[in-house]
């Protein structure tokens, strides 16, 4: 017998009464590599969760590398090696409008060039590549699945950056896998307040107004995924963090959250820097 590094024991999670784990016993051998099958696909999915963190189970053991542990948060997974953040060529995930901000910061410091989130305009140009239709390769959704994981083909989580298929420019993921932060707060009329006016370069920012992820998720419907759908971000992201007040940094519901970074042609002051990295202040 090999080493066994991860054993789970009697691990019962239910909602509303209704199990959708109910005894589970599951134990994975270093090397080995297990496929979740069955019809089940919420059982499949709250075990992935209880094992990252997201869910408690109500009852059942947790084993690594022979000893008992305690996973009652997504970064107590984190600090043992599992669940998400640890994986190779997979995008980063759950973090905050602030962390994501905080990152373009810290990136411009160790690199001596400008980041920033992008803009939803800038974010939108970029996705859309020049096509004026639902997504980047056009209208329909006969071949989403060559350019986007989204629900339909995602496996209930994000998958490796880079798998699909490009917009053409070049540019991967713009429509699903994980939902991106722009600078912008969300307005729900934002557009059809510029609707028929030229803009040059718009960027909307109000303290305190939630802010907007593009291009859809792993967990999304295709609807969700087109080049010109706004979501706005919620509270909700945050619900399970345990912390009176919860973190600014982290979101233990957004594994289908993550970012990309754009580098500015035109360095704006200071200034102007400074307030783009800080001014959400750490709402989610």
């Amino acid at each position: 017998m090999g080493q066994t590094v991860l054993e789970m024991i009697g691990i019962k999670k239910s909602f509303s009464g209704i199990y959708a784990l109910s005894g589970i016993d599951f134990s994975l051998e270093l090397g080995e590599v297990h496929a979740l099958l069955g019809e089940n696909g919420a059982g499949k999915s709250t075990l992935i969760k209880v094992l990252g963190g997201i869910y408690q189970p109500d009852s059942g053991i947790i084993k690594v590398n022979g000893k008992e542990v305690k996973i009652n948060q997504p970064i107590d997974a984190m600090n043992l090696g599992m669940g998400h953040g640890y994986e190779h060529g997979l995008p980063a995930i759950s973090m905050s409008h602030h962390a994501a901000s905080k990152f373009c910061e810290w990136l411009s410091a160790q690199t001596g060039h400008y980041y920033r989130l992008p803009t939803e305009a800038e974010w939108e140009y970029a996705c859309r590549a020049g096509s004026p239709g639902a997504y980047s390769y056009g209208n329909g959704e006969a071949s989403l699945d060559q350019y986007a994981w989204y629900w339909n083909n995602s496996n209930d989580r994000y998958q490796k950056t880079g798998s699909k298929k490009p917009n053409k420019w070049g540019l991967r993921d713009m429509h699903g896998n994980v939902a991106e932060w722009v600078l912008d707060s969300y307005v729900p009329d934002a557009y059809g307040k510029r609707s028929g006016l030229p803009a040059k370069d718009p960027l909307v920012i109000i303290p305190g107004a939630p802010h907007i992820v593009r291009g859809g998720s792993w967990e999304d419907d295709p609807d969700s995924l087109r080049s010109a759908a706004r979501r706005a971000s919620t509270p909700a992201w945050n619900r399970q963090d345990p912390q009176n007040p919860k973190s600014i940094w982290y979101l233990t519901d957004g594994g289908m959250i993550g970012f990309r970074v754009v580098r500015p042609m035109n360095i704006p002051d200071v200034m102007t820097m400074h307030s783009l990295w800080n001014f959400s202040k750490g709402e989610p």
